[in-house]
């Protein structure tokens, strides 16, 4: 006996809104008698339930469960990185569907895949219909849907779902009379000779014909069922973007535009897209300039075919009807652009991948910043006793001061060093002094030209601590998590100043290894600690218990701070500018492309630094982005 032909049918769905709509009245509505079991009569059927992972059990419990797996067997897949990764929808649909049937690699070519959504209701027989098509040869198949306001229709669902078999079955015109009857306010919208209001943007379109009849054209329709020609695995752009032209670009495109053979309503909130509606009505060139912004090939083609939704009969007008709603569409096209937008770098997927990307990036550095925390946590509840030996000092003489480089030897340089300085000591033609110029002047006082003993914690690599390398002295070099493991070897002896240049998440924490470093800071000694690099913006003047729960000892602690919302811009633009250069750092062409940049924008950072200093540098004012605390021993 012949294997039947494999089709995986796959739906996505997250939220418990839409979940509770595929088990209510999507799944009853697929059990139909003329859909899935007609469709298993043909075919090896398999349904991929995308989804989140905590749903997996209340599908799998349900009762409709059972009787789907006498038809097809239910695989899941799971979704809930996209759900909570900050994707927009589009894109997140978009990665949901191709999770559907991407694990299929090549043998995807060999399976038909058809598609439904959680809230899209198909009338029965509709499955049946499809079936013919598929045997028939067809691999590329369209219909459809039409939005109802859910609120009307979905009472009237669920009381058509036979309680003991949770099977639901409407025939096509009844299912046709509630789309006519509580069609949504987007399809009232984007109906073109009854021009009460409309939408912003037509991407749908409807002629009435009478209470029974409507005509549309949809750009684009609804993929129902697909068989590949090609692999088609890693989205290029959204789904009714590229996906024609990606996975089937010469197959035939065969359009169930007829609710007599294939029919699906989607059921929609009343209120959805009402933001988006003007009363009066729209021109064709109007719709054209608008389409035209952001619309591809794969979507304007399949515009062109012709649909009709009705409830009876089609009257005896239609073809007269038909043939003004199809000079208007004519009009439309004629007027859209010649040249359209290529699904290939869309600047709408564009703008969401880089959204993605950073999104990501920073669920990323706040994982690393939880695990971070809690291993100074744990650092600080099992402090061992100090050690008797640990990390090396080494002492830097005068002979040996560094700081300079090749550039600073140049007479450019020399330019260049006495206007701006070079990091950390810089002067207000530079966008960092308004956070830099406080610490550098309590560790310039703090050192006050003698030869010191300093204890440096830093957390990363800051643009402070550097200084060190033009001071002469005896250093240890640690980070607060090593104080904290490891303690401070007490072979080290005791220092005169230890600057600690900490990261937020570090300074969180700093009264956790406070008593560690106030150990070995002789009387009289110095602890500075820097904060910066934009890490306090937000921290308004109500910030005071969190304050009080950083600094170790409050009252002998003075806090200094810089930065205003002007210095931020400017320094933001500084950093963006070293990010994006494409030169080696320190190579000529580094280096003059960066002076260049510099001059350019001088004026620009001294307005910003002389603006941040209108704001004592005692107070914290709405936005500060640098912090130093001076700790007297």
């Amino acid at each position: 006996m012949k294997a039947k032909p494999p089709v995986r049918l796959i739906t996505i769905m997250w939220g418990n809104e839409y979940c509770d709509k595929l088990l209510n009245v999507c799944l009853p509505a697929i059990l139909a008698p003329g859909n899935l079991p007609a469709l298993a009569k043909h075919f090896a059927c398999e349904l991929v339930l995308v989804t989140e992972e905590r749903l997996y059990d209340v599908i799998e419990n349900s009762d409709i469960a059972a009787v789907l797996k006498s038809y097809c067997t239910i695989r899941y897949v799971r979704i809930d990185d996209l759900v909570e990764g900050n994707a927009g929808y589009g894109m997140s649909l978009t990665y949901a569907l191709h999770r559907g049937f991407d694990d299929l690699g090549e043998a995807m070519c060999d399976h038909f895949l058809i598609f439904f959504n959680a809230d899209f209701i198909l009338a029965d027989g509709s499955y049946e219909i499809l079936a013919k098509h598929m045997l028939a040869g067809e691999r590329l198949i369209f219909s459809p849907s039409y939005c109802v306001n859910s609120g009307q229709v979905t009472p009237m669902l669920t009381a058509a779902v036979d309680p003991e078999t949770h099977v639901m079955s409407i025939p096509k015109r009844e299912m046709a009379r509630m789309g006519l009857a509580y069609r949504h306010n987007t399809v009232r919208a984007k109906t073109i000779n009854q021009p009460v209001f409309h939408m912003h943007v037509t991407d749908q379109f409807y002629w009435y014909v009478d209470d029974h009849t409507r005509l549309g054209r949809q750009l684009p329709i609804a993929i129902v069922c697909m068989k590949p020609q090609q692999v088609y695995t890693d989205p290029v752009c959204f789904w009714d973007y590229a996906t024609l032209s990606m996975a089937s670009p010469t197959a035939n495109r065969f359009v169930l535009g007829d609710s007599d053979d294939f029919l699906m309503i989607e059921l929609r909130d009343e209120h959805t897209f009402r933001e988006l509606m003007t009363i009066g009505h729209t021109t064709p060139a109007e719709i054209a300039e608008g389409l035209g912004g952001y619309m591809t090939e794969d979507q304007i083609e399949m515009g062109k075919y012709p649909l009709v939704l009705h409830s009876r009969d089609l009257p005896e007008n239609y073809e007269a009807e038909k043939k003004k709603f199809d000079t208007y569409m004519d009009k439309v096209y004629a007027l859209l652009p010649k040249k359209l937008s290529s699904y290939i770098n869309h600047r709408f997927w564009v703008g969401q991948v880089n959204d993605l990307s950073a999104a990501r990036a920073k669920a990323e550095e706040d994982q690393a910043a939880v695990r971070y925390r809690e291993s100074l946590i744990d650092a600080a509840l099992s402090s061992p006793a100090p050690a008797e030996t640990g990390a090396e000092l080494f002492t830097i003489s005068t002979d040996e001061k560094t700081g300079n480089n090749a550039f600073s030897g140049t007479l450019g340089g020399r330019i260049y060093k006495s206007l701006f300085g070079l990091v950390p000591r810089v002067t207000k033609w530079h966008p960092f002094w308004a956070d830099l110029h406080s610490v550098v002047e309590r560790i310039d006082a703090a050192v006050s030209g003698k030869l010191s003993r300093i204890l440096i914690v830093a957390g990363g690599n800051g643009p402070v601590t550097p200084i060190f390398d033009t001071i002469p002295g005896t250093y240890l070099k640690t980070s607060p998590l090593e104080v904290l493991q490891n303690n401070i070897p007490l072979d080290a002896g005791e220092f005169d100043l230890c600057f600690c240049e900490l990261n937020w998440m570090d300074c969180a924490e700093l009264k956790r290894f406070y008593h560690h470093i106030r150990s070995r800071v002789r009387p009289g000694g110095k602890i500075i600690v820097y904060c910066g690099s934009g890490q306090l913006r937000g921290l308004q003047t109500n910030g005071v218990e969190i304050l009080t729960d950083i600094a170790p000892i409050f009252d002998t602690s003075i806090f200094y701070f810089g930065g205003s919302h002007a210095s931020a811009l400017a320094a933001d633009e500084y950093r963006t500018h070293i990010q994006e250069t494409s030169h080696a750092p320190g190579s000529r062409q580094y280096l003059v492309r960066h002076a260049k940049m510099m001059f350019r924008n001088a004026w620009r950072a001294r307005w910003a630094n002389n603006d941040s200093v209108k704001t004592p540098v005692h107070k914290i004012s709405n936005m500060r982005t640098s912090m130093t605390i001076e700790i007297s021993i």
